[in-house]
């Protein structure tokens, strides 16, 4: 059976996310991609499109300017979706 599993995506406040920082889970998909398609090749392992999407600066880290200023806002919300061990949050 060839299963189409549709990751699920919710709003959820920086304060929230910040302990996922802490255990460096936290990934920044930006909002030029779709970020359940993201999830969907992170859980497939698909490494060649992860790859393309680092390499392009369109998947990373969060940057330490990024991390001040959501610390400033912390009920901002991003949309967000869990590849475990990751955290991916949409800016």
């Amino acid at each position: 059976m060839n299963e189409v599993i549709t990751p699920e995506c919710a709003a959820v406040p920086w304060h929230v996310l910040e302990p996922h920082l802490s255990r460096d889970a936290l990934l920044v998909v930006c909002s030029s991609l779709d970020l359940p398609f993201v999830a969907t090749k992170i859980a497939q392992d698909d490494s060649e499109v992860v790859e393309r999407w680092i390499d392009e600066g369109k998947l990373s880290k969060p940057l330490i300017t990024q991390i001040e200023e959501w610390r400033n806002d912390r009920l901002r919300e991003f949309l967000c979706s869990v590849v475990r061990p990751f955290v991916l949050m949409q800016v």
